[in-house]
């Protein structure tokens, strides 16, 4: 039984001094409310084909000049790569799907009982001191 123990200790400790794929910081990092951005790539995935969708391209045009719109409102965009605090590295799905029913608790899209059932977006940002 001490055997048993002494193994399961062991497998214990060697699982928690695995490294994880990822780096948790022991401290926040705090980055200042004057901070300024630049967005260094920009790159979005668009999901879901229909005739009655944005084009691909349009959709992430409008999706970076909205993210772009947000920083100048809140004096947080660079003018410059150059004179940016932070750079911005920005990975995204965008998902539509849309359902053909004549049921269910949707709003119509088009007048044919074609309903947008969902748009799904999610991303990933990654911040890099400038310099």
């Amino acid at each position: 039984m001490r055997v048993f123990t002494l193994l399961l200790a062991l497998c214990l400790m060697a699982g928690c001094a695995s490294k994880p794929d990822y780096y948790i910081s022991p401290a926040p990092v705090a980055i200042p409310e004057t901070a300024t951005y630049w967005i260094d790539t920009f790159n979005v995935e668009v999901v879901g084909k229909n005739e009655r969708f944005l084009p691909d391209e349009k959709v992430r045009d409008q999706l970076h000049t909205d993210l772009i719109v947000r920083l100048l409102d809140g004096n947080r965009y660079a003018s410059s790569k150059e004179t940016a605090d932070y750079l911005l590295d920005i990975n995204a799905v965008y998902a539509r799907r849309i359902q053909d029913t004549q049921g269910g608790f949707m709003n119509k899209i088009v007048a044919d009982g074609t309903y947008l059932a969902s748009v799904d977006f999610n991303y990933q940002v990654k911040v890099k001191k400038a310099g």
